[in-house]
């Protein structure tokens, strides 16, 4: 059975699709090393997609257009687990840096942060990210967007009761993810469709890190993304998922709600199994004050679960417990040279 555990990657991706066409750039909460990485990615692809539009689908760079580059330097502060009450909670200190960047019709987006558990020296956490979109303007109002993105998250620790019956460096999951996005611009808004494909590589990574290792298999995954983005700021999309392999089954089911306004962002997303029994909820904030954004965010995993706590049992049982994770983020933007180019909610503006 492959190592990546659905629920905890669950988490990690319920907000991977979230709309952010409709905010501009400097008010989405980026935050390098947090699910939300995708937003910012998808938002350089709106204002691409909109230059492209004005440029009347040209693909060179119009006089007075310039690619986009963003620097960013964050930390992430909170606890692993308020729901646990055998202990005191663990507090954490997440540094994160990341590159994103607009070339042309790609988009480019490079991250990485470490995660620092105190009280717990031998247990560290960190991963790295990366995501390469092409962008190709099917008419004025119509964008295909061919995407790969790849993500993958390591533990170290000292002591074999924590995870996968083994100490040292090993990956919770090393993930590739390729994707088709086809949006349409309306008048009023836009209509997304996404389809992808994650494949989990990590017991292939693992097999080379951990004693005594298993054969590797590969994880996969499926997913179809519908959503609409209203002109004055809210997008919705439902995604539901399929476990593919090594067992084919109905995987869960995700609802995003996301709102943009000037320096404001926010989010809600909920996902449920395959039965609608366990089911994990996340509001996030985030607010902008010229090249620094705010976060504010609290995971409940594992609402509605039967898990007993023992990470041992559980694993063998195939449960889980709920944890209430909070956090609170500040990170540093910096944008090197001018940006010509006009941001997405250009266009909201003016049709209202």
């Amino acid at each position: 059975m492959c190592s990546l555990n659905h629920g905890t990657k669950g988490v990690l991706l319920s907000v991977l699709l979230a709309v952010s066409g409709a905010p501009g750039l400097m008010s989405l909460p980026y935050i390098p090393g947090c699910p939300l990485h995708e937003s910012c990615v998808r938002a350089l692809r709106a204002e691409q997609r909109n230059r492209r539009r004005a440029n009347k689908n040209r693909d060179e760079l119009s006089p007075g257009m310039s690619a986009v580059h963003n620097l960013n330097l964050g930390v992430i502060a909170g606890f692993d687990d308020l729901a646990d009450t055998t202990r005191n909670p663990v507090f954490t200190l997440k540094p994160t840096a990341a590159y994103f960047g607009n070339f042309g019709d790609f988009d480019l987006y490079i991250g990485a942060f470490y995660t620092l558990f105190f009280e717990e020296p031998l247990v560290q956490k960190g991963g790295f990210q990366a995501t390469l979109g092409y962008n190709m303007l099917l008419g004025d109002t119509t964008t295909l967007t061919v995407s790969l993105d790849n993500d993958d998250q390591f533990n170290i620790t000292k002591d074999t009761k924590l995870a996968l019956d083994t100490d040292g460096f090993y990956f919770m999951f090393a993930n590739a993810e390729p994707s088709l996005t086809l949006t349409q611009d309306l008048y009023y808004g836009d209509i997304t469709a996404t389809i992808g494909v994650p494949l989990d590589y990590s017991e292939y990574v693992n097999q080379f890190l951990v004693q005594d290792a298993e054969d590797p298999e590969l994880c996969i995954d499926g997913y179809a993304t519908l959503g609409y983005n209203f002109p004055f700021g809210l997008g919705i999309q439902v995604s539901p998922r399929m476990w593919i392999r090594p067992d084919t089954e109905y995987g869960e089911t995700e609802l995003t709600l996301t709102y943009g306004k000037g320096s404001f962002y926010g989010s809600f997303t909920v996902s449920a199994d395959d039965r609608f029994k366990e089911w994990t909820i996340e509001p996030y904030v985030a607010y902008t004050i010229n090249n620094f954004t705010f976060t504010a965010t609290v995971v409940f995993d594992g609402i509605g679960s039967t898990g007993t706590g023992n990470d041992l049992v559980d694993a063998e049982a195939g449960s889980g417990k709920m944890t209430i994770t909070p956090s609170i983020g500040i990170k540093y933007r910096f944008q090197p040279g001018k940006q010509a180019t006009p941001s997405p909610l250009s266009f909201i503006e003016s049709a209202e």
